[in-house]
């Protein structure tokens, strides 16, 4: 692989990271004299990745199955909102609260679970 398909492959995944959601995105590959090749993502409150392997290719299918699998921004929108349905609805139930006051929260606690679940296939 050259330097430019290189520097090329870091800009993709820099790109791809920032439409994930993650800020200042950052990749490298280091290529290490008699030692494995490294590659590596980080970015503002996202925790840093390493990715090793004999060749850049290796390290780079690694580094890219890892961005596949991040999940888009409005998936963890939808993750947190039907985590804080959850705790809503656990507070009414610990608290008493009346059930005319839980059941539309149990309602959209359900719309939201059915909406990140994948669809039938």
């Amino acid at each position: 692989m050259t330097y430019e398909e290189m520097r090329a492959l870091t800009a993709k995944w820099t790109n791809d990271m920032g439409e994930k959601g993650v800020v200042r995105p950052d990749a490298q590959i280091w290529i290490r004299a008699n030692d494995r090749t490294i590659a590596h993502l980080g970015g503002i409150g996202f925790q840093s990745r390493f990715f090793y392997g004999e060749t850049v290719e290796e390290c780079a299918a690694k580094a890219e199955e890892f961005i596949a699998e991040i999940p888009d921004p409005q998936v963890v929108v939808l993750q947190n909102y039907a985590k804080k349905l959850a705790d809503a609805i656990d507070y009414g139930h610990e608290n008493n609260v009346p059930d005319k006051l839980v059941d539309p929260v149990r309602r959209a606690q359900k719309a939201t679970s059915d909406m990140m679940l994948p669809a039938p296939k």
